[in-house]
């Protein structure tokens, strides 16, 4: 494993990055027969790969940049998370300790607890969803996945691969959003159909305060999608 960080030339700036890589899990000595049996048929008996970290810090806007956070194991899949939200700043640090400060300090366990949780809601305000993507590319896991799951309810790996393309469609009309409902089943139906690559991402057009998020989570669930700018795609 290796990490390390940098300051850049005008000290406005942190750069970090993390790498693991070669790391390996034995599976075979798994005693539980379901278990066991499981990881045979998806062949997860001996897991080997890396992960690996990289983002910076923008020290005056409170920018964090997460480019990848990403686990690649072999046989199986990358898995990556990326994000990035402004209003970090070493004022909302700071003010952030003194919050944990106080509570730890006030011996009134219900009452420290409450205004912490009243702090906390205020430090919200100052934080901006910028942007974030989860993707997964495929390394043939999700067929031995389709193969497993279809043998244990007792269907093909072709009639379980419609039977998932069919439902998407259903299970996505409850959040009353048909953009994404379309989004979100044509790209399960390309992925099931030949599975390489699965994205999911939010990229609005100007920070997000994190108080919208979660105003409309809490009132109007429907209109995150779009305030947020996801996309669903697979295979690009």
């Amino acid at each position: 494993t290796s990490a390390s960080m940098s300051v850049s030339d005008d000290k406005n700036s942190i750069g970090f990055d993390l790498d693991a890589s070669g790391f390996k899990a034995d599976l075979s000595d798994v005693t539980d027969p379901a278990t066991k049996d499981a990881i045979e048929k998806l062949k997860l008996q001996a897991l080997s790969g890396d992960m690996t970290m990289s983002g910076s810090w923008e020290v005056a806007s409170g920018t964090v940049d997460v480019e990848e956070y990403a686990i690649d194991l072999d046989d199986v899949g990358r898995l990556n998370m990326s994000f990035g939200f402004s209003g970090y700043t070493l004022a909302f640090i700071k003010s952030m300790q003194e919050t944990v400060k106080a509570q730890a300090a006030n011996p009134n366990k219900e009452q420290a607890d409450q205004a912490a949780s009243l702090a906390m809601l205020g430090l919200m305000q100052q934080l901006s969803f910028v942007n974030a993507e989860i993707s997964f590319e495929d390394a043939s896991i999700t067929k031995r996945a389709i193969d497993y799951a279809a043998s244990q309810q007792g269907m093909t790996s072709d009639q379980l691969a419609q039977t998932i393309k069919g439902m998407a469609p259903i299970m996505m009309a409850s959040l009353n959003v048909p953009e994404l409902q379309n989004m979100v089943s044509a790209a399960i139906n390309t992925y099931i159909d030949d599975p390489k690559n699965f994205s999911i991402t939010a990229a609005p057009e100007k920070p997000v305060p994190f108080p919208m998020i979660m105003g409309a989570a809490m009132g109007a669930p429907n209109t995150l999608p779009k305030m947020l700018g996801v996309t669903v795609t697979a295979n690009e």
